[in-house]
């Protein structure tokens, strides 16, 4: 069985397993939905031939559950590679989020999803070529939009990893674990935690290892202020990390939680009526600038 996950109050818990002795008496991996309140277990996927179907995530309200598999849910999977896909419990639906022609079905290209709170948006790592934009076949960073089904790469690196993303409620910022040097701190690929905010386009180091043994398996809380993630090896440490209030979207040096001008002009002087006044328009603590 997986690493089982809980919506926002607890009702709903998803989880895969092996046997069942129910409804799955052929033992293959299938998704499972608990209802706490009625203490009632309902089998999500019912696959035969080895399909391996692994839950990874679940929405705030207990409706969109996440797993990866290569099974044939839409009728868009008949090659049987390993896909990513969301079920729909509120209209009892499958969604395939990846589509990948050719390839090993045995090969886990994609996988480890994640979605937000809001159901809104679902991360996975993947080595296949999505949208054109890793050729080399690099485990990367990707996420989806539920509304529009568009997928995003995320990180573009080369002979690293990228790998188990965590998404916060509202699908802004990204946290991952990785080797690559993408803010320039880590030289020595080092197995790091990064986080993306995705308003701002920037990427963050969260974890400073100075060992193989670094950062890795983390997760992000619903505000995104928060990252827990595994440190170390032999001890092993669990690490909370404060991680600000949502990036910086007016790029004026401030954070968004603490300012209290989120659209600021950061004009290099001061121009009134058109003109330049030569006055260098000073950007204050709070994230107001002369100019506001």
């Amino acid at each position: 069985q997986t690493i089982p996950s809980s919506d926002f109050d607890g009702s709903s818990i998803t989880f895969s397993f092996f046997f069942y002795p129910v409804t799955n008496v052929d033992g293959n991996s299938e998704a499972f939905l608990y209802d706490t309140a009625a203490a009632q277990v309902t089998q999500v996927t019912d696959t035969t031939g080895n399909a391996l179907n692994f839950v990874n995530g679940i929405s705030s309200d207990g409706t969109r559950i996440v797993f990866w598999s290569r099974d044939d849910f839409t009728g868009n999977n008949a090659d049987g590679n390993v896909e990513i896909f969301m079920y729909d419990s509120s209209l009892n639906m499958f969604t395939q989020v990846t589509d990948i022609i050719g390839g090993s079905a045995s090969n886990f290209a994609s996988a480890f999803p994640d979605v937000s709170a809001d159901g809104s948006t679902i991360v996975f790592q993947s080595r296949n070529d999505h949208v054109n934009e890793n050729g080399d076949g690099n485990v990367e960073i990707f996420s989806y939009d539920v509304a529009t089904g568009m997928i995003t790469q995320i990180t573009h690196t080369s002979g690293v990893s990228n790998i188990q993303p965590s998404v916060n409620g509202d699908g802004t910022r990204i946290v991952f674990g990785s080797n690559a040097n993408i803010t320039n701190q880590n030289p020595n690929g080092w197995n790091q935690v990064f986080l993306y905010d995705v308003p701002s386009d920037m990427f963050t180091q969260v974890s400073m290892a100075t060992n193989t043994a670094g950062g890795q398996f983390p997760d992000i809380d619903g505000d995104g202020d928060r990252i827990v993630f595994e440190f170390g090896f032999a001890p092993t440490e669990i690490v909370l990390a404060e991680c600000g209030g949502g990036g910086d979207s007016d790029g004026d040096g401030v954070d968004d939680a603490d300012d209290l001008c989120p659209d600021s002009n950061t004009d290099a002087n001061v121009v009134i009526d058109g003109c330049d006044s030569g006055v260098s328009n000073i950007i204050d603590e709070d994230g107001c600038s002369i100019s506001d």
